[in-house]
């Protein structure tokens, strides 16, 4: 019996792609605070599965926006509550990747309410990537955005972490990166 669990943890051990996701390089929450374009809490209302369309690539490509192509994505459409980075315009969808063992997908179910860390597209996004996303989604999660506490003490504490986290970033930021 051990030695069927002790081949049981090396093979588990030795799946490729077994790890956590490494995609983004920042380990902390102020460091993906700092990564994060904008960061928010936002009631999440809806969540949709969307499949690759045909013709989309069938392999992870890193650094190319198709690393998680063939699994798919997951639409985020959320009420925007507080709002502790970038701008307080009406919310817009958010997508993070499907979840998969290894992955950078972040764990959502409507019905939620969580912290927002979203990295918005950018120009490295080409245009044939870009057509896999609502037209008007703003970036990709995080894979440090965590659901918030249903009691409204756990709720109203994990916020006010985030914000002394804003306030030390901003205190720490050269005066040019400072925001008004």
């Amino acid at each position: 019996m051990r030695l069927l669990c002790l081949l049981f943890l090396i093979g588990t051990l030795s799946i490729p792609g077994a790890q956590a996701c490494t995609y983004f390089d920042a380990s902390t929450d102020e460091e993906f605070f700092r990564k994060a374009d904008r960061v928010f809490a936002g009631f999440v209302t809806g969540v949709e599965y969307r499949r690759p369309p045909k013709g989309s690539p069938q392999t992870s490509e890193w650094g190319t926006g198709s690393e998680h192509a063939p699994f798919g994505w997951i639409f985020v459409e959320y009420e925007l509550r507080d709002v502790l980075k970038g701008p307080k315009d009406d919310p817009a969808p958010v997508v993070t990747w499907n979840l998969y063992f290894g992955g950078c997908g972040v764990p959502i179910a409507a019905g939620t309410e969580m912290m927002f860390l979203v990295s918005e597209f950018g120009p490295s996004l080409t245009d044939e990537e870009r057509k896999f996303f609502p037209d008007d989604a703003i970036g990709m999660l995080l894979v440090n955005s965590p659901m918030l506490s249903p009691n409204h003490v756990g709720r109203d504490t994990e916020i006010e972490r985030w914000r002394e986290i804003a306030q030390r970033v901003q205190e720490s930021a050269s005066p040019k990166e400072k925001r008004p």
